[in-house]
């Protein structure tokens, strides 16, 4: 029984055998010369390394190993396109942020701060006859009251408009007692959901004892909060002495500082 042997295939009116010789004529049945891509007369490989690939160039009419650079992309790409990056409602000067799952647009909040300086036109001037106010920068408003405390002489400044951040505090109170002496005077912190200074928890105090008439003294407080996760309704400062008597505490050049030092 008669077979045919299949020895090529015909491409383009030419018959084709996957054989080779060797230097001496000899015919290579086994030869693996032409399963190379570098020996195909179309393919011109040099120097190949990893990640690099195979591109035609119309001017030698070869296929060639190089990198893909991004010129050589047609079309745009844009940052949202890439699975780690998510952008939402992209606006001018934000910067791109890693949190943890991926990347996202984000608009940083550079540090603030808002002081309020009183008595605002002149020193030496009794509590009971400062001027009120409220002085405003950006979101921070500071509130300036007088006599929050019942029974107490009593300057009181109400922080609003914080956010979500990490804020120090500082306030400085410089005063004189005057006509008779005095037991303590304060410089009194406080936080919480209370509209009135004295139902909300204290935060921070400073306090100077034993004045006699006359006298000259002074308290200093600075200290931070942690306001990224939990921010209360209400910040409160409050200057007082121990007295009731409002025109012998006077007030001379006092300062607020509101600083936001950290943003979330």
């Amino acid at each position: 029984m008669s077979q045919t042997l299949l020895l090529g295939r015909k491409i383009n009116d030419d018959i084709v055998l996957p054989f080779a010789v060797d230097a001496s004529g000899f015919l290579l049945v086994n030869n693996t010369t032409q399963q190379y891509l570098a020996s195909l007369a179309d393919v011109s490989l040099n120097a190949v390394t990893n990640r690099q690939v195979l591109m035609y160039n119309t001017a030698t009419s070869l296929w060639k190993n190089g990198q893909v650079q991004y010129s050589d992309l047609s079309g745009s790409i844009s940052l949202d396109n890439l699975s780690d990056v998510v952008i939402t409602s992209p606006a001018t000067n934000q910067i791109l942020r890693y949190n943890a799952t991926g990347w996202i647009n984000y608009a940083p909040v550079l540090p603030d701060f808002l002081s309020y300086i009183f008595p605002a036109t002149s020193q030496n001037i009794g509590v009971a006859t400062l001027a009120t106010g409220t002085l405003t920068r950006n979101t921070l408003n500071i509130t300036e009251t007088l006599n929050d405390w019942t029974g107490l002489a009593t300057n009181t400044f109400l922080v609003t408009g914080l956010t979500n951040a990490v804020y120090r505090f500082t306030g400085v109170m410089g005063f004189r007692r005057t006509t008779t002496s005095d037991v303590s005077f304060f410089l009194l912190a406080t936080e919480g959901a209370n509209a009135s200074s004295q139902s909300n928890t204290r935060i921070a105090l400073a306090q100077e004892s034993s004045y006699t008439a006359n006298a000259n003294g002074s308290c200093t407080m600075s200290f931070i909060r942690d306001y990224r996760t939990t921010l209360p309704a209400y910040v409160h400062f409050s200057f007082q002495n121990q007295s009731a008597d409002a025109a012998q505490l006077v007030i001379q050049c006092n300062y607020i500082v509101v600083e936001r030092i950290y943003n979330v």
